[in-house]
């Protein structure tokens, strides 16, 4: 019994905990929940908010300017009415949050920008191209984002791309300022090996491409990297 309700206090604990994570584009509307009577957090991925911005009277709002976040809750006049807040990020991002109160735990919000900063144009030319190529592949394969970047997960909404022996699904993109990067899994869907070539992938605009090994065992996998840029 004792197991039981310890069991329960952490599945409850860890639910409260539980972050919302927003996807969200330069002058574009989001609606979110936060909790009608405790402090909710919101924060931007990679990016500090500078100004928060509503209709008066209708939220409290608390900066915690070490960390580039807000603390929010409504008034009692608005627990059960909606409000917007604008947000405008040090690199320059402008976003609007349509916020609806509910009676739930305080909750952490983590805003993912989805569009390039202008971090992004000093980033591409802070090396020769070819460079920077190179450098937003490397980037790509360990997993990090460039300056200014943003980095989208794909996951189970994109669909599968078939050839003869294999599909191609894309895991991940990087957008930045001229340039795109796309990381993508192969999979063979033979029962024995087959060989690939980076130029089997290649599509208009294509400026850098790698695979991270060509020889792919049966029903086995690789992943490859894939950087487009403007025509």
């Amino acid at each position: 019994m004792l197991r039981y309700w310890l069991l329960l206090i952490l599945f409850c604990a860890h639910n409260s905990l539980a972050l919302q994570l927003v996807p969200i584009a330069d002058d574009q509307t989001k609606n979110i929940t936060i909790s009608a009577y405790e402090l909710s957090r919101i924060f931007v991925k990679g990016d500090r908010i500078q100004n928060a911005r509503g209709l008066e009277g209708a939220y409290i709002l608390t900066k915690d300017s070490g960390q580039g976040q807000i603390y929010v809750k409504p008034t009692s006049s608005y627990q059960q009415k909606p409000f917007n807040l604008f947000l405008t990020t040090e690199q320059g991002h402008n976003y609007n949050l349509f916020i609806t109160a509910q009676g739930l735990p305080g909750q952490d919000i983590e805003l993912k920008p989805n569009t390039p900063s202008k971090e992004a144009v000093s980033w591409e030319k802070s090396s020769a191209y070819s460079q920077v190529l190179v450098k937003l592949i490397t980037n790509m394969v360990n997993g990090d984002a460039p300056e200014g970047y943003a980095v989208l997960d794909t996951g189970k909404k994109e669909k599968s791309v078939r050839y003869d022996q294999f599909i191609v699904k894309l895991q991940k993109t990087y957008r930045g300022n001229h340039l795109y990067g796309e990381v993508l899994l192969v999979q063979n869907q033979c029962n024995y090996p087959i060989n690939l070539s980076e130029t089997i992938f290649y599509q208009a605009g294509t400026r850098a491409i790698a695979l991270l090994r060509t020889n792919i065992p049966a029903e086995g996998q690789t992943m490859l990297f894939r950087v487009m840029g403007d025509e």
